[in-house]
């Protein structure tokens, strides 16, 4: 997997549902850590939403990092789902997959 970054990304909604939290780890083919990111949202977004985001922040990290070539790594089949998927998102969430699918063009 020479060239290739590898992320994991999750998401939590805080159980006094007045926050959500998401974060990401980026290592290279070694497992080595190259970067992580946390980020806290100071309201509740619906799961699948902080997901995306999650998602789109480690996509985010990887073209910051200057890899052309990503493993992404989730445990959120929807968000998974619409990000593979060819068709327009019709998902609440669906403007963060654009800017993911828009984002992982620029990827080989």
């Amino acid at each position: 997997l020479e060239g290739f970054i590898k992320e994991n990304c999750d998401a939590t909604i805080f159980s006094d549902r007045s926050s959500s939290g998401l974060g990401w780890v980026c290592r290279n083919k070694d497992e080595i850590v190259l970067s992580t990111g946390l980020k806290r949202n100071e309201f509740s977004l619906e799961p699948t939403k902080v997901e995306a985001l999650a998602m789109l922040s480690s996509i985010s990290c990887a073209q910051g990092l200057g890899y052309d070539k990503i493993i992404i790594e989730s445990d959120a089949l929807v968000v998974i789902n619409e990000a593979i998927s060819e068709r327009a998102s019709c998902a609440s969430f669906g403007g963060i997959i654009e800017d993911i699918k828009s984002l992982k063009a620029q990827f080989e």
